[in-house]
């Protein structure tokens, strides 16, 4: 006996869902109450960018939060991760140049498999402070540091392209 099946040649997988309101106008990106939900991570956006010289915006504020753990598996390689990561950046523009200032923390960080004889890494809370100025030559680091118990970190200065 034969059966038959119909097939189905599109298939989808719902990877997360996307709210909000996305313009672009007059090189002007505006954002209002986007929000971005997938699995991994939220992301929730507002506010506006020039996209082009001359286009000004108030700058967008971004909020991204998530479980470390399912964001480190997206990368081969990383050792075993946990926490609650929650990153709050503002982004504009003056010129040519991004500005990107912000703050992210990992509550209840723990890291375990770090390699042979090294011992596992737990935290209350591991903070990180990013503000950057990323123009068409390089990055300006106005202040990137990191804080925890295990470790405490300052930056500031350069990196610039060859070419500049």
């Amino acid at each position: 006996m034969m059966s038959s099946a119909s097939a189905n040649t599109s298939s989808s997988i719902v990877i997360g869902k996307v709210q909000g309101d996305v313009r672009s106008h007059d090189g002007l990106l505006t954002v209002k109450d986007l929000d971005v939900q997938t699995n991994a991570a939220e992301l929730l956006a507002s506010g506006s960018v020039g996209l082009r010289d001359g286009v000004g915006g108030e700058g967008l504020s971004v909020r991204l939060r998530s479980e470390l753990a399912r964001v480190a598996a997206m990368v081969d390689g990383l050792p075993k991760l946990a926490g609650h990561l929650d990153s709050t950046t503002t982004v504009s523009q003056n010129g040519a140049t991004w500005i990107i200032r912000g703050t992210t923390k990992i509550r209840d960080f723990e890291a375990d498999d770090l390699g042979p004889d090294v011992p596992a890494v737990r935290d209350a809370e591991v903070a990180l402070r990013h503000d950057l100025d990323l123009g068409t030559n390089g990055v300006s680091i106005e202040q990137c540091s990191l804080t925890s118990s295990f470790a405490r970190a300052n930056a500031t200065g350069e990196l610039t392209s060859r070419e500049a």
